[in-house]
């Protein structure tokens, strides 16, 4: 699961910042105490290993089930991925993943607990010195739930942005896959999981992102309008017949782009985006 931080770069700073970290130590607490993810101190000893982010790639936040299945992380993966160990396994319920400035623009994730005390677990994984790495952001694509799609090495790159509440930031999250459904498909649940975990996303922006993951996978429109007041969305706020509009535009992606469908141009390239 690969998330980042959709918010414009000259606002970052650890106020900004340490909340993403708290939104992945909760995310992982959840899979730890339901048994998807090890704990920091079982991740190392199954072989997995501090490593930076490759040059050519992007900084992101990984959760433990991504770390595992690579068999490396950096400093912004181990550090929400302990303080989450230390609270499933009550070894300190208020451990908290923080971030110290080591360079203008790199910074580096350590734990720090109740007693004030500092770890890091990037040294217990191998790290060889304190290093630092550039803020885990990207450019929002919307003002609002947003998924985008584009062409990637003949793959398909898909985001999706979920609107963190109360802010002007979102839970960007990513996937690659062969075709642009099953990479919206992927991306959509890594979004939802975070937000759901972490308690930062509406209830309507859950329901509204759950509901285009579920028409993607087949399931029926009258049944998902059914489900919606168990989420406290009434049917009315959400548009169904639009949704399933959108996946059709989405899953043969336009050349040129109009109506509901925009362009964005990001680092990595052009997308095509809608927003939900």
């Amino acid at each position: 699961m690969r998330v980042r931080l959709a918010i414009p770069e000259h606002i970052v700073g650890p106020n900004i910042l340490e909340p993403l970290l708290e939104a992945a130590t909760r995310a992982n607490q959840a899979l730890i105490q339901t048994g998807q993810s090890p704990t920091a101190v079982e991740m190392i000893q199954r072989g997995v290993r501090w490593k930076p982010e490759p040059p050519w790639g992007y900084e992101s936040i990984d959760l433990g089930p991504t770390m595992l299945g690579r068999g490396w992380a950096d400093c912004d993966d181990w550090a929400p991925l302990a303080a989450a160990s230390d609270r499933a396994t009550g070894r300190d319920p208020q451990a908290k993943a923080i971030l110290v400035r080591t360079g203008p623009k790199l910074w580096h994730a350590i734990v720090r607990h109740a007693n004030g005390s500092l770890e890091d677990p990037s040294k217990w994984a191998g790290m060889p010195s304190k290093q630092g790495a550039r803020a885990p952001i990207t450019t929002p694509m919307h003002d609002g739930v947003a998924i985008g799609v584009r062409p990637y090495k003949g793959l398909w790159h898909s985001r999706v942005d979920l609107p963190w509440t109360g802010s002007n930031a979102a839970i960007a999250g990513y996937s690659v896959a062969h075709s642009a459904d099953d990479a919206l498909s992927k991306a959509i649940l890594h979004a939802l999981h975070f937000g759901r975990a972490s308690g930062v996303a509406s209830k309507k922006d859950l329901a509204t992102l759950g509901a285009y993951g579920a028409l993607c996978d087949g399931c029926d429109a009258t049944e998902i309008g059914d489900l919606l007041p168990k989420l406290e969305v009434e049917k009315s706020e959400l548009d169904l017949a639009r949704l399933s509009d959108i996946i059709k535009v989405m899953r043969d992606p336009p050349v040129g782009v109009a109506g509901p469908v925009t362009r964005y141009d990001g680092p990595a390239g052009a997308a095509v985006v809608v927003r939900l």
